[in-house]
């Protein structure tokens, strides 16, 4: 169980005046500071500058929420002024009072119709709504446990789980009801025991459903308590904000829920001061500006992925944001190019951000309201209230003022280790009782921490360490950079050397080799040498958490696996070079082969001998990169064969359909702009029709598209003909789409391009009518997601060179001109013949 303490204002008062007297100057909203004076610091471990929580010790959080007459809101504010959860798109709102009523007669009717007891785990899965924390109060009033898991988890993740957090019951979303279901069946978890959160389903008893059963009871069940001689520190651990800013009357909930800074600052914390908690069931740019605008919110606590947003995104500026006071940043590093981009765009704000990890429950360190200034922005603040801090060097000794180490933690805040699993436990808290971290960082003699990077992704190029977090805020600063993360490879020479994840810009051609240069020279530029970034791999997206932070293991996975590679730029070397002698060729080769005679004679034997090129191409009929690819790759082999006409092209497409959830028709203009905003879908289809222009679309936007099963059975007939027939029922699929701004999910639309890619007609239609091939597209589709496959094409040449994205018809070239010729300026003593 998770709670937070609370100060009164008499507390507050006390804390600011023992913090004035020791030099520090409570500033103003945004964060004044001139005149502190120097608070040194020479005791270690580190110890809070604020004074120690008083803790209720005897309070499970239900209690101290809802019970009791210290602590609750309930007992301490009049029922009109009482805030709550409300819904920001539907208004649905609940105080306070209406929470405890709702949570009572739920926890009641699980315990007496369906069973709960003391210790059950209740999995919660699902996106943000108000009944979230309702379910999870429900939960902790009765003894339960609450497992939170993201609603973008499939079935094999949710799987497991729940299998891991022990649920025998699961708490759900009708958008998240597919995935649950299967895993619950999974995980032994019976149907009568999967319940709604919203909305209905035939068959599902929902969370109204509860409430309902609860209030025909006789009699409520009793909330539980801590037992004799055990105190709220030895069953939960306790979160704490001792220093939340007294205005702070509204609180955005656009973090998930299942998150622990979402859990903390959204679902505990508003009930401690009395807030209204703005709940935003699914994010958008567009929806979360008309929610803060709507509320007038003040202080908005997100992640570095909407921050960067927030200063790039254009469709901030057309809203009024002027009432704004404070950003508050938390669950991964904010880059000092970012952090300078939001003090020039909100100049009337203050910064403060949270350091600490899930282990932590939310804070270790933070901004406490005098240093909400965007000068320690790139800082995380001081230590909190009740806790200590040691800093620990490589040599296992205690590090003093200004010396960087891991940072270990102890606190009443800290969890008490990992469920069932004692070794990993061991190996993240020591026998004094601080959490290992696993982050450097270093405390000043003002008592604040900054943190350089996570120890175990520092890059030891030639044995020196190079923080990704330093390369990443470079590469940010970088005008044609959307995002970015940087990871170590290996290197004979240098042991390893970064490597950098890069989207770029809407702006700019993805997979552009003149980019990934511009990029790499950049780096060179701005740091030492030994930091240079060795290679650039162009990607759709960052993978993250939902709290934002790099999902740097995926990176990895997907590297090693060679699943979903993006165009590769890599520093430029010296290009292979012969010479021809008396004996022998020699070579001076970047394949660091110990042979260089041996390979260089290997690789033009069998390469001369290709002739033939499979071309296998992976991609989506509703995909403008796809098209764009396609004919790409037709003008890069009609230009090959120019020079090389005996060589032969084979095409085969492997064709999936992403969306099978998608509806069967819809308004493709109209879904575009309430997904990315009319500005940035303008940009989009600008960056789009110059493209085309490139290669002879004439992209034309609107039309309906939506569920393309239908269009995929039509390409698997195709496909069972043979003789390139698939080939062409897919070209129509392409310009049926992008070009004439036909429906490709209507019978009559698909029938005509299937006559007109060589198709009978008659056949095609009883083929469409009667629902041929959709066993093997929903195959295709099973396939394309355990291969994690997007729309982006993916073009792989005789089952070894892949090219993505193909936006640059030269690299099509490039990859045939290596299969069959070795290199560019490759002397190979008059017989380099085709």
């Amino acid at each position: 169980m998770i709670g937070e303490s609370f100060l009164s204002e008499a507390l507050s008062e006390a804390l600011s005046e023992a913090l004035s007297e020791a030099g520090s100057e409570a500033g103003s909203e945004a964060g004044g500071a001139s005149g502190r004076k120097t608070v040194v610091l020479v005791l270690m471990p580190f110890k809070s500058l604020q004074n120690d929580i008083l803790l209720p010790r005897h309070l499970t959080t239900w209690q101290w929420l809802f019970e009791d007459a210290t602590y609750s809101p309930i007992a301490r504010f009049p029922e009109h002024e009482l805030g709550g959860y409300t819904n920001a798109v539907t208004k649905e709102k609940l105080n306070w009072r209406e929470v405890k009523a709702a949570a009572i007669y739920i926890s009641t009717a699980l315990v007496k119709r369906y069973g709960l007891k003391e210790q059950d785990t209740v999995a919660l899965f699902s996106q943000n709504t108000i009944w979230y924390p309702v379910a999870m109060h429900a939960t902790t009033r009765v003894g339960g446990k609450v497992s939170g898991a993201s609603p973008a988890y499939n079935v094999e993740e949710m799987t497991y789980a729940l299998q891991k957090g022990e649920a025998k019951f699961l708490m759900t979303h009708p958008n998240s009801m597919e995935v649950a279901v299967a895993a619950a069946k999974n995980a032994g978890i019976p149907k009568e025991r999967i319940f709604l959160l919203e909305g209905e389903l035939s068959g599902y008893t929902t969370i109204k459903d509860l409430i309902e059963m609860g209030k025909k009871e006789a009699e409520q069940v009793p909330y539980w308590s801590i037992p004799k001689g055990k105190t709220n520190g030895d069953v939960c651990g306790a979160c704490k904000s001792p220093i939340t800013p007294s205005d702070l009357r509204r609180v955005l909930a656009v973090l998930p829920a299942f998150h622990i800074t979402g859990l903390v600052h959204a679902l505990h914390l508003p009930a401690l001061i009395n807030a209204e908690v703005i709940m935003l069931p699914a994010f958008t740019m567009k929806a979360m500006l008309d929610t803060v605008v709507e509320y007038q919110l003040r202080e908005l606590l997100l992640v570095p992925p909407i921050l960067i947003r927030m200063v790039r995104d254009p469709i901030v500026d057309q809203y009024d944001l002027s009432h704004l006071r404070r950003f508050s940043s938390g669950a991964a590093p904010l880059s000092e190019e970012i952090i300078q981009l939001l003090k020039q765009k909100f100049p009337q704000t203050g910064f403060k951000q949270g350091y600490g990890m899930t282990e932590s429950c939310s804070c270790i360190t933070t901004h406490p309201p005098w240093l909400y200034d965007y000068k320690y922005a790139h800082a995380v603040g001081t230590i909190c209230a009740s806790t200590t801090v040691k800093i620990m060097k490589e040599d296992g000794t205690e590090a003093g003022v200004g010396e960087p180490g891991e940072i270990l933690a102890k606190g009443p805040q800290v969890v008490m280790g990992y469920l069932n699993n004692e070794k990993a436990s061991k190996e993240t808290f020591d026998g004094e009782g601080y959490l290992h971290t696993g982050d450097q960082g270093a405390i000043d003699e003002d008592g604040i921490i900054t943190i350089t990077d996570r120890i175990k992704e520092l890059i030891k190029v030639k044995g020196i360490g190079v923080a990704p977090a330093e390369l990443e805020d470079c590469l940010l600063g970088h005008p044609k950079v959307e995002d970015v993360a940087v990871l170590s490879i290996p290197d004979e020479y240098s042991g390893e050397v970064p490597k950098a994840y890069v989207v770029p810009q809407a702006s700019q051609l993805p997979g552009s080799q003149e980019l990934g240069r511009e990029l790499i020279a950049y780096v060179r530029q701005q740091k030492v040498r030994y930091k240079a970034v060795k290679e650039i791999e162009f990607i759709d997206a960052i993978p993250k958490s939902a709290s934002g932070k790099i999902l740097r293991r995926v990176l990895r996975d997907k590297s090693r696996s060679g699943e979903g590679q993006g165009t590769v730029v890599r520093e430029e070397r010296a290009s292979l070079q012969l010479s021809v002698s008396s004996q022998h060729t020699r070579a001076r080769s970047p394949y660091n082969s110990p042979d260089p005679h041996t390979l260089t004679l290997a690789l033009r034997a069998t390469l001369r001998k290709m002739t033939a090129f499979q071309i296998d191409i992976v991609s989506d009929t509703v995909c403008p990169w796809c098209y764009v690819g396609n004919n790409r790759l037709e003008k890069a082999i009609q230009t090959h064969q120019a020079s090389h006409p005996h060589d032969t092209f084979t095409t085969t497409w492997h064709p999936y359909y992403l969306n099978p959830d998608a509806p069967r028709s819809i308004d493709k203009q109209a879904y575009y702009e309430r997904k990315f905003g009319p500005q940035r879908t303008a940009v989009m289809q600008g960056h789009l029709a110059r493209l085309g222009k490139q290669v002879g679309i004439a992209f034309a936007f609107g039309g309906k598209t939506g569920n393309t099963r239908d269009s995929h059975r039509l390409i698997e007939l195709g496909r069972r003909k043979g003789e390139g027939v698939q080939t062409r029922v897919v070209k129509e699929l392409f310009e049926s789409y992008f070009e004439a701004n036909e429906d490709i999910t209507t019978l009559e639309v698909l029938v005509a391009r299937g006559v007109r890619a060589g198709l009978d007609e008659t056949e095609v239609r009883e083929w469409m009518e009667d629902g041929k091939g959709g066993p093997e597209v929903d195959k295709e589709v099973a396939e394309a997601q355990h291969k994690f496959i997007t729309g982006v094409p993916n073009f792989t040449i005789n089952g070894t060179y892949e090219v993505q994205g193909a936006e640059e018809p030269a690299a099509f070239l490039q990859v045939f001109g290596e299969v069959k010729d070795m290199m560019p300026g490759t002397k190979t003593g008059g017989d380099n013949v085709c």
